[in-house]
């Protein structure tokens, strides 16, 4: 390839004109021979016959002499990449032959990602965060409400004076909460129309600060203060999300302190990163561990990638912590065969899960439940789980100790976008109804 196939564009541009070899070369002072070998990149050209055939094809010269648009080409090589087949040393002679198709094709390929990204936000607020959900089920419901006690005001004739401000006082307290859940919903989606990464809810606003920080705080490793991140932390701008970033740093601090960063990470290594040999050197809490665990990889340190879930007794969210391949909701609404749900019926005893997900992407998990605290007499006591995630990256530096998983269970994110058929534990319909279905 001579250059960036000046020839090429030349070619181009004499056919939009209409011209033939011959024309062109004599408009310019070439032969017609020696055009043709310049068409078809077999001489390079430059200087004045270059400039001679820029004022034959009345362009500037910049336009026969420079490559393509870099951001062009590396969309077009992205595509080229995806689609496999393709030869992308051609790349660059399809931008000069068809320069409208490859503009359309590479503005068509930033449209797709595009799209795509906007697709996985919009997935992930219907799969993590029910807020949508729960308030367009209460506007109907409140509907509902209103049409059914009109429908009997306006079709029955005989009704007594005291049911009949029973029904209007009801219509009236049912349009008051439609008003107010419609208010919540217009300053919900005024919030998240601010851009695509937007904190629409407190969740999301402590999510974005904690991914901003890598899940893991060196300046509370090192004995750092809470308040001097919270200070810095202008994701965090409610009350709301600012107290359950506080409850998290301080539980982080806490970590920090009762198992040091340096100690645990030797040990850890040694260890082979086994919570329950880690758990029986250092004693404590088993979820602390896990906690530890999830935080310790990071630029100086070669551990173990980890993705962590904590839960209470409810199912919500204390500690997320996602892997790119296994995304864990916000709040609540999780998959129901997740083994740190069945943690709860058998606390205090570890168990090991592989999990396929709808993709084929396959977790191992290690899923436990355990006492908060030791509860009073005569009063139930509080309960955590946590699910430490292990991809196949991890599982080469633990298989040593790792026992096999009993087969592997099949399970999903949420149900709300979750393409499984004939799910015995699904609690509602996909949001998503044209997603390609999973059998199994």
């Amino acid at each position: 390839m001579v250059g960036y196939l000046v020839g090429t564009r030349i070619r181009e541009a004499r056919r939009k004109m209409g011209l033939t070899q011959r024309q062109l070369a004599a408009a310019a002072g070439l032969s017609a021979s020696y055009l043709n070998l310049i068409e078809h990149n077999k001489r390079r050209i430059a200087g004045l016959r270059l400039q001679a055939l820029a004022r034959a094809l009345h362009l500037p010269a910049s336009a026969l002499n420079e490559g393509p648009d870099s951001a062009q080409l590396a969309e077009l090589r992205a595509v080229a990449t995806a689609q496999g087949g393709i030869d992308p040393g051609l790349i660059e002679a399809f931008i000069a032959q068809f320069p409208d198709w490859a503009h359309s094709v590479a503005a068509l390929s930033r449209q797709n990602h595009d799209l795509r990204e906007a697709i996985t936000v919009l997935s992930d607020r219907l799969g993590h965060d029910p807020f949508l959900a729960e308030t367009l089920h209460n506007i109907l419901s409140n509907i509902t409400a209103i049409r059914s006690t009109a429908g009997i005001l306006s079709t029955v004739d005989d009704i007594a004076p005291d049911q009949q401000r029973r029904f209007v006082r009801s219509i009236h307290d049912e349009s008051r909460r439609l008003s107010d859940a419609a208010t919540a919903l217009s300053a919900y989606l005024d919030r998240a129309s601010e851009g695509a990464a937007a904190a629409a809810t407190p969740e999301e606003a402590v999510d974005s600060f904690l991914q901003r920080h890598g899940y893991r705080f060196p300046a509370l490793d090192a004995g750092g203060s809470v308040a001097a991140l919270l200070a810095d932390a202008p994701e965090l701008d409610s009350p709301a999300a600012r107290s359950m970033a506080h409850d998290l740093l301080a539980r982080y601090a806490g970590d920090a302190a009762a198992l040091p960063l340096a100690d645990f990470a030797a040990t850890a290594a040694r260890l082979a990163y086994n919570p329950h040999a880690l758990g029986q050197h250092f004693g404590g809490s088993q979820i602390r561990i896990y906690r530890r665990l999830a935080a310790l990889r990071r630029e100086n340190i070669a551990a173990p990638r980890f993705g962590l879930l904590v839960v209470n007794a409810a199912g919500q969210p204390i500690w997320r912590q996602p892997l790119e391949s296994f995304a864990l909701p916000r709040h609540g609404a999780a998959c129901a065969l997740w083994p740190i749900f069945q943690a709860f019926s058998h606390p205090e005893r570890s168990a090991i899960s592989a999990l396929s997900l709808s993709d084929g992407t396959v977790i191992t998990a290690l899923s436990l439940a355990e006492q908060t605290a030791p509860a009073p007499v005569g009063q139930t006591p509080n309960y955590q789980a946590a699910m430490l995630l292990i991809p196949d990256d991890s599982l080469k530096v633990i298989a040593a100790w790792l026992p096999q998983p009993q087969g592997i269970s099949a399970v999903g994110t949420a149900c709300a976008i979750c393409p499984r058929k004939g799910c015995d534990a699904r609690s509602r319909a996909a949001y998503l109804t044209d997603i390609p279905q999973v059998v199994g």
